[in-house]
């Protein structure tokens, strides 16, 4: 057997005959297509809040989190869930120019060619979601990255807010990006946008109970529930504490635990194969925590200097 990027399909050899042709179609299908999210999942609040900016008469939506914790899967969720009345913009570079990403957002909403005038080119787009929204469909940018949009960009992001009717707002905007997205939000320049974003959700890692959750889920989809069991207690305890709960690094573990399991024909993913499979990957796994240290010890740098600054100020 030829292992593909799902440690699911991976499972197929420890079946039985008619296991061998459930695992293997729950397989194929997970490979074209989004699994879907389980209700028991943090990230199941992520998507509310994206699915509520839909019904929101005015205000953006922001989602942050850290690498790895399923922001694209929410997003890719999100983008396949909406109805043939919804217009999306989906902005995947976000280090472009304000007019590069007007033009980019008119052409991804279908806007007619307006000329090279940036007011021609807002009357344009202005002119195009009122004529959408008479049809009674909904307009949406999403930008994914956020957090790497330089700065001047982000702030003329609040002119989108001003497109409106007297009732409600013509576009809604979503902004997706890492923690320190919502940390440039609280720059000064920046206030007028950060007061248009009503909806806010972190995406943050998953509990040990939610790991577990989460591979028996996934497991549950490719094979049924008698699958979902091919995972032993102490392997799921293990898969969590390496990862640290980031779902990209349980799949990395799961994987390559399930992938140590079939080397020794085992017909359950035990302890031994989640140690095997945590040293074969333990280089990335430390990179990624290195980063979020990383991070950690910036905001408790940047507190302290704040601090010892405002001591050191003069009293008038």
């Amino acid at each position: 057997m030829r292992p593909s990027g799902d440690f699911l399909v991976l499972l197929v050899p420890f079946a039985g005959d008619e296991d061998h042709v459930a695992l293997r179609r729950g397989a194929d299908r997970l490979q074209n297509r989004v699994v879907p999210i389980d209700d028991g999942l943090h990230v199941s609040a992520a998507l509310a809040h994206l699915r509520l900016g839909l019904t929101e008469p005015g205000g953006f939506v922001c989602i942050t989190g850290e690498i790895g914790t399923g922001k694209t899967t929410v997003l890719r969720t999100f983008l396949a869930d909406l109805g043939p009345d919804v217009s999306t913009a989906f902005i995947f570079n976000p280090t472009l120019s304000w007019d590069d990403l007007l033009e980019r957002i008119a052409r991804e909403l279908g806007v007619p060619s307006s000329g090279a005038s940036r007011v021609d080119a807002m009357d344009a787009l202005n002119d195009h979601l009122l004529a959408q929204r008479k049809q009674g469909r909904i307009s949406v940018v999403v930008i994914d990255e956020a957090q790497a949009m330089p700065l001047e960009v982000l702030e003329r992001l609040r002119l989108l807010s001003n497109l409106e009717t007297s009732t409600e707002k013509l576009l809604r905007l979503v902004l997706v990006g890492q923690p320190q997205l919502a940390r440039l939000l609280l720059d000064p320049s920046l206030a007028q946008l950060n007061q248009r974003i009503t909806l806010r959700w972190h995406l943050r890692p998953l509990t040990r109970r939610e790991t577990f959750t989460y591979v028996r889920h996934r497991l549950s989809v490719a094979g049924g529930a008698d699958a979902s069991h091919r995972f032993t207690w102490p392997a799921l305890w293990l898969v969590h504490r390496y990862s640290g709960g980031v779902p990209r690094l349980v799949n990395m573990i799961a994987h390559r635990a399930t992938l140590a399991a079939y080397v020794k024909r085992r017909a359950r993913v035990g302890a031994s194969a989640v140690r095997n499979a945590y040293r074969a990957i333990r280089t990335v796994l430390y990179a990624v925590r290195d980063h979020r240290s990383t991070r950690a010890a910036q905001r408790k740098y940047s507190r302290r200097h704040w601090i010892k600054s405002s001591r050191r100020r003069p009293k008038y």
